[in-house]
């Protein structure tokens, strides 16, 4: 046998194919999750924060989850868009409000104030 395996035993062999499985398994899985997506239409009057995705059960690990946590505390009505999809500045997390894009956090909590008049 004169292929790439012949110098290894079975087990060798077997573990080298295993190992080459699994990787080729967790690369489409990446590729899926970061692989953009259709634009999702979302609705009126609602905030839209994009930011990097997070676990189904924990918060996001992202530094400036600090937004997230003034939407909550201000009742403003809001969905979440995990993505790696930065902000036309290039910085996360970002947001949008009726096609009116707002990037970088300090920016999008003095617009959301201006706009909803919460302080």
């Amino acid at each position: 046998m004169n292929g790439f395996l012949s110098g290894f035993d079975l087990h060798h062999r077997l573990f080298c194919v295993a190992g080459g499985v699994t990787a080729v398994a967790v690369s489409v899985v990446i590729v899926k999750k970061l692989w953009p997506r259709k634009k999702t239409t979302y609705p009126r009057d609602t905030v839209i924060l994009h930011q990097i995705g997070r676990g189904p059960y924990a918060p996001s690990l992202s530094p400036y989850i600090v937004l997230e946590t003034y939407l909550r505390m201000a009742k403003i009505p809001y969905q979440v868009s995990h993505g790696m999809t930065p902000s036309p500045k290039g910085k996360w997390p970002w947001i949008e409000y009726n096609g009116e894009v707002v990037a970088d956090s300090e920016l999008c909590i003095d617009f959301l104030n201006n706009k909803f008049t919460k302080i």
